[in-house]
């Protein structure tokens, strides 16, 4: 049976293009979101780094107060976790990151989501570690 007057090759074409189509359209959807995403996690963390450099002793008071309020650390065991943190800036400005902003430094997963999502559009295997693709939120 022929649906508009089209052969079933024809109707079975269009069937595989929209599939594509729609694959694409999520693929690039997904990139588009997730890039805007790592962007403005990227500033946020340029920021706390900047802030870090230029104001390091507002830095360590506030992580001081979120260890006493948040994980109801005392005044002395906190200031003596960021005494050691201190000496490890990128590991305090990374501890600083999740604490202060609640959220994690921006990892590159912005093509296997991608990829991810045209394979899954498209019903093709993919690698097990494309279920584990975001890692902020």
């Amino acid at each position: 049976m022929n649906g508009a007057g089209m052969s079933t090759d024809t109707i079975i074409l269009m069937g595989v293009a929209n599939l594509v189509a729609d694959a694409i359209s999520m693929g690039l959807g997904d990139y588009i979101s997730s890039k805007a995403e790592a962007d403005a996690v990227q500033k946020e963390y340029d920021r706390e780094k900047w802030e870090l450099e230029n104001y390091p002793e507002g830095e360590y008071k506030e992580v001081i107060e979120i260890y006493e309020t948040k994980h109801g650390v005392s005044n002395a065991d906190a200031t003596q976790l960021v005494g050691i943190f201190k000496r490890y800036p990128k590991l305090f400005l990374d501890t600083m990151f999740v604490e202060v902003r609640n959220l994690n430094v921006v990892s590159a997963t912005i093509h296997l989501t991608a990829k991810t999502d045209f394979s899954a559009s498209c019903n093709i295997s993919t690698p097990a570690h494309a279920s584990h693709r975001r890692s902020l939120k």
